[in-house]
């Protein structure tokens, strides 16, 4: 029974130290080479371009390298919400056609007159929105003449 306590103490010093060793801390020569491979796959640099910084410009570039990587959101999940706002917004403008007019065919040819006004009446909003800097051009003068 003794010899039997002496192992089992063994075995779990042993674990306990183990245990230890892996919760250890890196070095700084670990963590650069940690942050240095993480960059070079995740980011734009080459091994021989991040040699050359030191340790703590590695260490914010690793950070914003992180932060990008974190923060990335793909084209696709821009695109499709684009696409589907855009569908709801002809779609609805659609709608409102057909309802006026009473029948679909007719109101698909409306749409399409619609577009077209839409497309004028945004040309005359850029052109009032062109004209209101001049304006704000006009009163910057006469705020710093008084």
């Amino acid at each position: 029974m003794l010899i039997d306590l002496i192992n089992q103490r063994k075995r779990y010093f042993a674990a306990q130290k183990a245990k230890a060793k892996r919760n250890k801390p890196m070095t700084q020569a670990q963590q650069r080479n940690y942050m240095m491979n993480y960059i070079k796959h995740m980011g734009s640099h080459t091994l021989q371009q991040l040699k050359r910084y030191s340790f703590d410009e590695l260490k914010e570039l690793f950070e914003t390298t992180k932060k990008n990587v974190n923060t990335f959101v793909s084209m696709e999940t821009e695109d499709r919400g684009r696409a589907s706002e855009l569908a709801a917004g002809s779609l609805q403008a659609q709608i409102t056609d057909s309802v006026e007019v009473g029948s679909s065919k007719r109101g698909a040819e409306v749409g399409l007159d619609h577009e077209g006004s839409k497309k004028q009446k945004t040309n005359e909003a850029s052109k009032s929105v062109q004209e209101q800097p001049d304006e704000e051009e006009k009163e910057l003068p006469q705020e710093d003449l008084q």
